[in-house]
C-alpha cells in the first residue's frame, strides 16, 4: 500500500491518534477530513505527498509535524478557520511545492510555521 484513498478516515470522531506505516507514500484528499477528535498523527519519511484538505476540519489536531520527505501540499491541507492557534513544522531544508497560494487556508495570526535552522 503506497497510499490511503481519498476520504478513507472523514468523519471518524474517535480517531485520537494514528502512526501512518512507513511506505505510504501519500495521503490523499480529505482523507483525516472532520476527524474531530484527532490530536496525534505521525507521519513517516516515506510519505512525499500530502494532498488537498488531507486534515481540514481536525479541530483538535493543534500540532503538526512533516517530515523533511514532503515534497508536495495540497491546497486546504491543514485548515479550519474557528481553530485557536496551530503549529506546523517543516522538517524539510527546500520548502515543499504547494499546490495553491495558501495551502493551509487559514488567517495568517492562527498558524506558525517552524522550520530548520
Amino acid at each position: 500500500m503506497t497510499s490511503i484513498d481519498r476520504g478513507t478516515f472523514s468523519y471518524c470522531s474517535g480517531l485520537m491518534s494514528i502512526t501512518i506505516p512507513n511506505g505510504l507514500t501519500t495521503i490523499n484528499d480529505n482523507v483525516f477530513a472532520n476527524c474531530t477528535a484527532l490530536t496525534n498523527i505521525t507521519i513517516p519519511n516515506s510519505v512525499n505527498t500530502i494532498d488537498s484538505y488531507a486534515f481540514v476540519a481536525c479541530a483538535s489536531l493543534r500540532n503538526l509535524t512533516l517530515p523533511s520527505t514532503v515534497t508536495n501540499l495540497g491546497s486546504g491541507m491543514y485548515q479550519n478557520y474557528q481553530d485557536p492557534q496551530k503549529s506546523l513544522t517543516l522538517l524539510s531544508v527546500t520548502p515543499p511545492t504547494v499546490s495553491s497560494p495558501d495551502p493551509f487556508n487559514c488567517p495568517i495570526d492562527n498558524l506558525i510555521i517552524y522550520v530548520p535552522a
